[in-house]
């Protein structure tokens, strides 16, 4: 009999008890092959990424959950500057901590930097954030990275300059532009047709099947004599 494949979202402590297991007890080379064992032990799919990620974020026991320090966040900014949003590489740099770790902490203190530096700021003096590409900027960088220790004061005395604001501002001028020119695609003007006398035609009283023709080019003009006037109409109304 077949054996059932069957998809699970939540992981069990029966199933982080069985991958442990096979991290502890196995000699394999690859997540791939730890997920192919993981299948054939539990009947549960379980990708090589997930099962990666559950042991680096959950289960590892280095795993070091004590406050960030001095040290660890002089490595982390400074391989972000390297690395951009490759977690798992600067993850191989901060010992004991995941990429789940990393990630978190980092966008976090962007987060919190930026809602101490907005606070009782105009609209146009703030930071709006859409892309780490703005990090790319020595002055933005410098206030999003800041330390959580620095006391507010800094922040409401510091403004950005002309420069870092037009590079905050580009992010959604680009954004715009691409929607705008997207917009416009989906809107394509009719190709340009040109008639002539020789596209027209009026009914042939003759009932020949061919295709009536202009029997006179005079037809074209706009003769006054040929015109209905309002008493015709009064005159000859319509059944």
């Amino acid at each position: 009999m077949a054996q059932t494949i069957r998809k699970q979202k939540l992981w069990t402590i029966e199933q982080d008890e069985l991958l442990k297991h096979i991290l502890e007890n196995q000699n394999f080379q690859s997540w791939t092959q730890i997920s192919k064992a993981f299948f054939e032990f539990s009947g549960v799919m379980r990708s090589s990424k997930q099962c990666r990620d559950r042991w680096n974020n959950n289960l590892r026991s280095e795993k070091n959950g004590n406050p960030w320090q001095e040290d660890e966040l002089k490595i982390l900014f400074d391989s972000q500057r390297i690395h951009g949003n490759q977690w798992s590489l600067i993850a191989r740099e901060i010992k004991g901590r995941s990429e789940n770790q990393i990630k978190n902490f980092f966008y976090s203190t962007i987060r919190r930097n930026i809602r101490k530096f907005n606070k009782g700021k105009l609209d146009s003096e703030r930071i709006r954030f859409k892309s780490l590409s703005i990090l790319d900027n020595e002055e933005i960088r410098n206030i999003l990275t800041t330390k959580k220790s620095v006391s507010k004061n800094y922040f409401l005395s510091t403004f950005l300059s002309e420069q870092a604001v037009k590079i905050i501002q580009s992010q959604f001028i680009q954004t715009n532009e691409n929607e705008t020119l997207q917009y416009n695609s989906n809107f394509l003007m009719p190709p340009e047709m040109k008639f002539t006398s020789e596209d027209f035609y009026i009914s042939d009283d003759s009932g020949s099947s061919s295709n009536p023709t202009f029997e006179d080019d005079k037809l074209l003009d706009d003769d006054p004599y040929t015109m209905l006037e309002f008493s015709d109409i009064l005159d000859n109304p319509f059944h």
